[in-house]
């Protein structure tokens, strides 16, 4: 699993954030090298190129036999878990706490962390036909070497739900 921060875009989509995290698409050959075959999309900059750049993201992973968690061009494709058949079923879900990348019907963006009732119907789902859950969580405080206490008493609300595993990533730093 690997963090797409950014989309895969070419460097003519244009927006009028001041920072813009686009990645050209030579990259998707270093994600290939490596066997990053799952792309986590849930992040503070997946939606700086706009829907354009999401959907450009997603041509990519899919033109590269990719899978992607976490966000997409609406709500339904953001939420759906990834499921591996190893081991009798990995499911992976991923969020990110980004509120203004959040998805809907007709919007694309991400699965957002606030929306917990739906996270836990996520892993619940996951959990009725796998064996493993595993939350991926682009969450907390960057440079921050601990776990907000809030990420740390969501965390173990996620395994409370079900989830086995909750690899969380933004901080920039590793915690423990």
């Amino acid at each position: 699993v690997v963090n797409v921060e950014g989309a895969i875009a070419s460097n003519t989509v244009r927006t009028d954030k001041p920072l813009t995290h686009a990645n050209p698409s030579e990259c998707v050959n270093w994600i290939n090298k490596i066997n990053g075959n799952i792309w986590n999309l849930a992040n503070n900059h997946s939606m700086d190129c706009g829907s354009i750049g999401m959907q450009s993201t997603l041509d990519a992973a899919r033109e590269n036999n990719c899978m992607t968690i976490g966000a997409g061009m609406n709500t339904e494709s953001a939420q759906k878990p990834v499921v591996i058949d190893e081991e009798g079923g990995i499911g992976i879900v991923a969020v990110t706490y980004f509120r203004q990348n959040r998805a809907d019907s007709q919007t694309p963006g991400c699965f957002v962390a606030d929306d917990e009732e739906l996270i836990k119907k996520r892993i619940e789902e996951v959990k009725s036909k796998c064996r493993w859950c595993i939350v991926v969580s682009h969450v907390g405080q960057e440079f921050s070497q601990m776990p907000m206490p809030y990420l740390r008493r969501r965390y173990k609300r996620y395994l409370k739900y079900g989830a086995d595993i909750i690899v969380g990533h933004h901080s920039h730093v590793i915690q423990n």
